[in-house]
């Protein structure tokens, strides 16, 4: 008894532990709630303007255009922002799906009719083979007469 409840506990203890990475929501740092220091950018860009060549001699790379974060939009315009471009990637994705209905419609309906052609195509080949056959067993049926009326006499 005392071995289950041990067992039964450790267990337990396992399960509660493994699952508190999957409850845990939020992140420890939120880029959103901390301001962006543009002169740490900057400093950091200049610092990194001399690289090392495999020759050994220190080139300087071509200096690119820093660019100033101003971050003047709240939050919520921020998403608003977000939801529109999704709303239009939605659109346009909702148009190229659009399109691409139209093409199998068209394609679908190309088929469709080769398909009724060849239905129609098959059944007057049927036909033609039918009366092939029918002329066939007359011609049979009129030597069988022949023959017959060439024994008798």
């Amino acid at each position: 008894m005392n071995k289950l409840l041990t067992t039964t506990f450790y267990a337990t203890l396992a399960v509660i532990i493994s699952s508190s990475v999957v409850l845990a929501d939020g992140l420890v740092f939120d880029p959103e709630n901390y301001p962006v220091n543009t002169e740490v950018v900057a400093a950091s860009n200049s610092a990194n303007t001399n690289s090392y060549s495999p020759t050994g001699i220190y080139a300087s790379k071509p200096s690119s255009p820093t660019k100033v974060l101003n971050d003047t939009t709240s939050a919520t315009t921020r998403e608003n922002n977000n939801m529109q471009k999704a709303l239009f990637e939605l659109d346009s994705s909702q148009a190229d799906v659009r399109n691409q209905l139209i093409d199998a419609r068209a394609k679908y309906t190309e088929i469709d009719n080769q398909y009724k052609l060849i239905k129609q195509q098959r059944k007057l080949q049927h036909k033609t083979v039918k009366e092939g056959e029918k002329r066939m067993k007359q011609i049979e049926k009129i030597k069988e007469n022949i023959r017959k009326n060439m024994q008798i006499q």
